[in-house]
């Protein structure tokens, strides 16, 4: 078996570490948390510490701790297409935007990316996966070289923690098998745990310290790590011992670790799955699990290739790589909002600001790979959609030129078709777009001429009945000029700044009273960045 090293790399309470910087809060001592509609959605270790924990409301977490600090995320209204800090955004009338976070993630996997023999691979705007192993090779030979003996552990005791050998506790679970008649298949799949292999790990460990530091020092960003043989351990290790931490689990520990540790939380065993296997198998641990053969756990989830994959994964075992994903297949903007609506100058202003967060996306995303996309995407959510002869989710060829008025003409344009064909039965709630089918510019450039007569064949096959409008006209013309009544602001939170510019301190007006350590005026916001998904933001650890 080739010997590995695997790091999981997962940035501790990220989006309250991305706003605490912008706010100059000292995240690491001073609670502080961050809101969306009202609720916490980051909440950070000082505020932990003192009870607070997330999805509790701003007003419970004040009522913990009066000193805590807090802010909301930034959000665009609807019409336009600039985020701000709004101090009181309603859900209904703005939507979250994830540019700061996309961006503060962008300079942190560049410095992932900075370090020769490491391979990356994001793992999400906020955790990435770093196959160490060949930079550790390096490693290993220049501390030799350094100092005339070879790395051992003490050298890296200071800044790396050790997974607890569990071998006692492990043989203790295996008497108690053994003594209520059930014999567990013991196999491990790790690799052999030599000398050389513990200094490549002892090595990878020094080289994810170093990656730690650099993100650290230049970007102000804390990081918690896990080392091992392969992703699957190293992501269960990582958070052992958050925040700023790191931690080493050699392949001699992998039974003893998992043998009481919940297969729920293994990659692929949430949902259904992990369901059937803790019902059918009468289960939740790993050790649950081992004494049962590949045979019986397929019998339970119905396939053999499953049981296979249960098998080994409950055992530690994972052959999958580290593999650079250099790009997306495809970008999405989307927004949920109530009520429920059949008019489209309601929808048009939901796709201005739809629109114009995927141009600026895909302008940044094919200045960065030297693509350009072929296809779009227009989703419609709601009730009576089946009444519509259109099922509200159709693809199109990407408009030419791509602005945010040819993207909006053809969403509004779409949604008014979707509407017209079932007057009445037809509302809608969500709306999304999305671009895809990514090809190299010079091979793009050849198609871009026959999309546009694509589109435009389609727009003319389905002429607008407008009579079938009973209570409204449907203009379909694109704007993106145009301005949206002031909204109504309902103490809701999504990503956004105000008019001034200012960072928001209070999220409800209510309870400025109770903010006994104001956060300071930011500067102003900046122009919004698209975001991989939907409207909310959620912290990962």
């Amino acid at each position: 078996m080739c010997a590995h090293v695997i790091c999981h790399i997962d940035l501790d309470c990220f989006y309250a570490q991305v706003e605490a910087l912008r706010l100059g809060i000292d995240f690491r001592n001073e609670p502080y948390v961050l809101v969306q509609w009202g609720n916490l959605i980051a909440v950070n270790y000082p505020a932990r510490k003192a009870g607070i924990g997330r999805f509790e409301t701003i007003r419970d977490a004040i009522a913990k701790c009066p000193e805590i600090k807090y802010s909301g995320v930034p959000t665009f209204e609807v019409g336009s297409t600039e985020y701000q800090y709004h101090s009181n955004p309603n859900k209904g009338t703005h939507k979250v935007s994830l540019d700061p976070y996309r961006r503060a993630s962008k300079k942190i996997f560049d410095v992932f990316g900075s370090f020769p023999g490491v391979q990356v691979e994001k793992g999400g705007v906020d955790e990435a996966y770093l196959d160490v192993t060949e930079a550790a090779h390096s490693y290993v030979e220049s501390f030799y070289q350094e100092h005339g003996h070879h790395i051992t552990q003490q050298d890296i005791d200071a800044y790396t923690r050790m997974c607890p050998n569990r071998d006692e506790d492990l043989h203790q679970f295996l008497q108690l098998q053994e003594a209520g008649g059930v014999v567990p298949h013991i196999e491990t799949f790790a690799p052999a745990p030599t000398p050389e292999y513990h200094r490549l790990l002892l090595a990878g460990c020094a080289v994810v310290k170093t990656i730690r530091d650099k993100v650290r020092t230049e970007l102000g960003y804390d990081c918690s790590a896990g080392v091992s043989h392969n992703r699957m351990l190293s992501k269960c290790i990582s958070a052992l011992f958050k925040p700023n931490q790191q931690t080493l689990l050699y392949p001699e520990g992998t039974l003893g670790f998992l043998f009481d540790f919940k297969f729920s939380k293994l990659r692929m065993f949430g949902g259904k799955l992990g369901q059937t296997i803790e019902q059918g198998l009468h289960g939740t641990t790993c050790g649950d699990l081992w004494q049962y053969s590949e045979e019986a756990i397929a019998a339970v989830v119905g396939d053999k290739e499953t049981g296979a994959y249960i098998y080994r994964r409950v055992r530690g075992f994972d052959a999958d790589t580290v593999a650079a994903r250099t790009m997306a297949k495809s970008l999405l903007a989307q927004k949920v909002f109530s009520p429920l609506t059949d008019d489209v100058s309601v929808l048009r202003k939901w796709f201005v600001v739809l629109a114009q967060e995927l141009v600026e996306r895909l302008q940044e995303f094919g200045d960065m790979f030297g693509v350009c996309g072929r296809n779009m995407n227009v989703k419609l959510g709601g009730s009576g959609l089946q009444d519509s002869s259109d099922v509200g989710n159709k693809s199109f060829p990407l408009p030419t030129p791509t602005t945010a008025e040819a993207l909006t003409g053809v969403a509004v344009r779409y949604a008014s078709i979707v509407i017209n064909n079932a007057p009445g039965r037809v509302q809608i709630n969500s709306v999304s777009m999305s671009i895809s089918d990514f090809r190299k510019m010079q091979q793009n450039e050849d198609v871009l001429a026959a999309n546009q007569q694509t589109l435009d064949r389609f727009f003319k096959k389905r002429p607008r009945d407008d009579s079938a409008t009973s209570k409204k006209e449907y203009d379909t013309t694109p704007r993106t000029t145009e301005t949206p009544e002031k909204p109504s602001r309902r103490g809701e939170k999504e990503n956004e700044q105000d008019e001034d510019g200012d960072d928001v301190v209070i999220i409800e007006p209510a309870l400025s009273e109770g903010l006994k350590t104001p956060i300071p005026p930011a500067t102003a916001g900046r122009k919004k960045q698209p975001r991989p998904h939907d409207a909310e933001v959620i912290e990962l650890d």
